[in-house]
C-alpha cells in the first residue's frame, strides 16, 4: 500500500508489521478480530501531499532535531535518527486534531512554536488543575491480550464488562490519545478525546484507539432548546455513563452524504420510570451548557440531570426535558466531524453529536457488520477513569506532577 498508514495501537514495536490482534485460534480464515486489524491497519489519512512531506522533513531535520525524541515518545513511534514521512504525517494529524483551537494553524507537519507548545502541554507535563493520565494507557510494548485486558478492566470498573463477540467502544472524554495529562473539556472544533474499540472474537482479540470528539463544537445553536428558560439555545453533550449505564450504536445510513451511526439509550438507566413511545433512536440524555461559555460545569451537569417539568407524561418536548432523565436530545448521532465535507459543500459541525474522521466512523460500522452485532458504547470522563483505575490498583491519582506522557 502506498502512502502513510499506521496501526493505532500503543504497543507497536519497531519491527512490527502493524498487526494488532492476537494469533488466530480458529484454525485459519479471516475472522472478526483479523478483519478489525485489516480495516484499522489500512487507514491512510494522507493529510500532507508528498511535496509538503518533503518540506516538513527538511525543515524539522534542520530546526527541530532536539524535539524528535520527545515526539517519538509522545506518539509511541519507533526510534529513528531523523524525521521521516511517518513522523511528519503523525505531527500533521495531531495538528489537524486542533483545527481552530489554540492557534495551531493549518496542518503542515512542521514543529514550530505552537505545535511544540501543544505537544509539550498534552504529552510531556501535567499543568496545575490537570490530572496525570498515564494510568489510562497500557504500558508501551504490552501485548494485544494485555492491552485488551487493560481496557476491559477499565470498562468493568464502570459496570460494563465486555461481551465476547460484541464490539465495545469506550469514549474517554477530556484526554488526547495516549496523552500524559487530562485537559479541560470545551465545546470546540477539536478531536481532543480518545476512542478505544475492543473486540474479543473467536480468532483472537482486537484493540484500536483513535481520536475524536465526545463533545459538541458550538457555544449555542438555534437548533438547541432553551432548557433553563433564560434565553438562547443550550447546546448539550452526550451524558457520561456510570455504573452499568451504556449506549448502543446502530448503523443509521446516509447523513449528508456520509455513513453515520445512530445512538440508542434506555431512559430507565438514567432515572426514568419507563421508556415512552417517543423515545427513539437518537434520543439520549445530555448535559447542557446553559451559560454558553463552551464548558459544561459540574453545576450545569447537575442541573441538567435534575431538571423537571409539569408537562403531560412528565415531558416538555419544547425544552426537551423528561422527568427522571432531565435534559435530553432527540437527534444525536455519531458522524464525521469538522475534517470532512457534507454533500452541501459545508464542513460537518456538532451541536451534541459524536464525531471522528470519516474513515474511523466507517470502520466502526464495518466491524459491526462483520460481527453481526451492534456495538455497545460507554462515555467516561478521563479524570474519573484515572481515579477508579488508581483506586483499583491501591494508589492515589496525581495532579500537576507528571512529566512522563503515558510511556
Amino acid at each position: 500500500m502506498s502512502g502513510w498508514s499506521r496501526a493505532r495501537s500503543p504497543s507497536q514495536a519497531p519491527e512490527s508489521s502493524g498487526t494488532s490482534v492476537s494469533p488466530s485460534t480458529n484454525g485459519g480464515g479471516r475472522g472478526n478480530a483479523a478483519r478489525m486489524e485489516q480495516l484499522f491497519g489500512e487507514r491512510n489519512y494522507g493529510i500532507l501531499s508528498q511535496s509538503q512531506v518533503r518540506r516538513a522533513i527538511a525543515r524539522n531535520n534542520a530546526n527541530a532535531m532536539a524535539d524528535l525524541p520527545g515526539i517519538l515518545s509522545a506518539f509511541r513511534l519507533s526510534t529513528r535518527p531523523a524525521y521521516d514521512e511517518e513522523v511528519v504525517q503523525r505531527i500533521a494529524e495531531f495538528q489537524q486534531n486542533f483545527y481552530r483551537r489554540e492557534s495551531a494553524g493549518t496542518p503542515d507537519g512542521i514543529v514550530g512554536p505552537n505545535t511544540r507548545r501543544l505537544i509539550e502541554s498534552y504529552y510531556r507535563r501535567v499543568d496545575p488543575g490537570e490530572v496525570d493520565a498515564t494510568v489510562l494507557w497500557p504500558p508501551a510494548g504490552a501485548s494485544i491480550d494485555q492491552q485488551y485486558d487493560h481496557y476491559a478492566r477499565l470498562a468493568t470498573l464502570f459496570g460494563n464488562a465486555p461481551t465476547k463477540g460484541q464490539p465495545l467502544v469506550i469514549g474517554i472524554r477530556g484526554v488526547m490519545e495516549f496523552a500524559g495529562a487530562t485537559h479541560e473539556v470545551k465545546d470546540i472544533n477539536a478531536y481532543d478525546d480518545t476512542y478505544v474499540m475492543i473486540l474479543h472474537a473467536d480468532d483472537g482479540k482486537g484493540v484500536w484507539t483513535f481520536a475524536g470528539a465526545t463533545h459538541a463544537y458550538q457555544a449555542t445553536s438555534g437548533f438547541s432548546p432553551n432548557a433553563d428558560g433564560r434565553g438562547g439555545g443550550d447546546v448539550g453533550s452526550l451524558r457520561p455513563t456510570h455504573d452499568g449505564q451504556s449506549y448502543t450504536l446502530e448503523h443509521r445510513g446516509n447523513y449528508h452524504g456520509r455513513q453515520s451511526l445512530g445512538i440508542r439509550s434506555d431512559p430507565t438507566q438514567w432515572g426514568a420510570s419507563k421508556t415512552p413511545g417517543w423515545w427513539n433512536l437518537g434520543t439520549v440524555p445530555v448535559d447542557r451548557d446553559t451559560n454558553h461559555d463552551r464548558i459544561i460545569s459540574d453545576a450545569e451537569a447537575t442541573a441538567s440531570r435534575q431538571r423537571r417539568t409539569t408537562g403531560r407524561g412528565g415531558r416538555d418536548a419544547t425544552r426537551q426535558i423528561y422527568n427522571g432523565v432531565g435534559d435530553y436530545s432527540t437527534v444525536t448521532w455519531w458522524h464525521p466531524g469538522f475534517t470532512e465535507t457534507k454533500d452541501t459543500g459545508d464542513r460537518f459541525a456538532s451541536i451534541g453529536c459524536l464525531t471522528a474522521r470519516e474513515e474511523d466512523v466507517d470502520n466502526v460500522i464495518a466491524i459491526m457488520r462483520q460481527t453481526g452485532q451492534n456495538a455497545r458504547m460507554i462515555i467516561i470522563e478521563a479524570e474519573e477513569a484515572v481515579r477508579r483505575l488508581t483506586a483499583a490498583s491501591g494508589g492515589g491519582a496525581r495532579s500537576g506532577t507528571s512529566t512522563g506522557g503515558g510511556q
